[in-house]
């Protein structure tokens, strides 16, 4: 597998090597909605997560970030926990409608 599975059956397109972030040039974030798979090895692709997408520390966003979607009533709540297996944090930005 490569270094952006869990081997749970979800994957992210990953461009270039991050994946949510906060742009320094106009301020906007982008992201890439995860993929939900059938499958542990990330083959068999079912549809793709309007709920949370992952992002990354260190490139504008932070813990308790809002992030709001132009034009629609949605946001997402970005969310970084310590993993109890590992020394890496878990960054997800969770959908919310406030």
């Amino acid at each position: 597998m490569d270094g952006n599975s869990n081997g749970y059956g979800i994957s992210f397109c990953i461009l270039p090597n991050y994946i949510g972030y906060k742009s320094v040039g106009n301020g906007k974030v982008y992201y890439i909605k995860p993929i939900i798979n059938n499958t542990p090895n990330q083959l068999s692709p079912i549809f793709q997560s309007e709920l949370f997408f992952q992002w990354t520390e260190g490139l504008g966003l932070i813990d308790g970030d809002v992030v709001a979607v132009q034009g629609q009533p949605v946001k997402f709540l970005c969310k970084a926990v310590d993993s109890p297996d590992s020394t890496n944090r878990l960054t997800y930005a969770i959908k919310y409608y406030g």
